[in-house]
C-alpha cells in the first residue's frame, strides 16, 4: 500500500435523518409538528483526506451532500441529527433487522455515492 491509500480509510458513513410531519391546521399553522421516525442515507466512496483529522473530514463528507438529504416544506421536513463512520459495505440497523428476520434485504436505505 502506498501512502496515498494510506491517508484514505476505507469507509462508510451513516447519515442518521428525522422526518416530522406538520399537523397544523389552516388555524394554526406549522404548530403541531409530529417526529415520525427517519432513516439512514449510507454514504459510500468515502475517499477524503484525513491530514485535517478524521471528524472533520466526515463533516465535510456530509456538508457535500446535505441538500440532497434534507428538505423543508410547510407540511414535512427531514433533517440530518447525527453520522457515525462504519466499515465499508457494513449493513445499517434496518437492513440488518431484515437480514434476521426475513433472511434477506427487501428494502435497502438511500446510499449517494461521494464520488458521483
Amino acid at each position: 500500500m502506498n501512502t496515498a491509500e494510506a491517508t484514505y480509510p476505507r469507509l462508510d458513513i451513516h447519515v442518521f435523518t428525522q422526518y416530522c410531519e406538520n399537523y397544523g391546521t389552516d388555524e394554526i399553522p406549522y404548530w403541531n409538528w409530529k417526529h415520525k421516525g427517519g432513516r439512514t442515507v449510507v454514504l459510500t466512496g468515502y475517499k477524503y483526506p484525513t491530514t485535517g483529522g478524521l471528524d472533520a473530514a466526515g463533516q465535510a463528507a456530509v456538508e457535500s451532500v446535505r441538500s440532497r438529504i434534507e428538505y423543508a416544506n410547510p407540511m414535512s421536513e427531514e433533517q440530518i441529527l447525527d453520522w457515525e463512520y462504519k466499515r465499508a459495505g457494513s449493513l445499517t440497523e434496518y437492513e440488518e433487522s431484515q437480514m434476521k428476520f426475513e433472511g434477506k434485504i427487501v428494502s435497502a436505505d438511500d446510499r449517494i455515492d461521494l464520488q458521483k
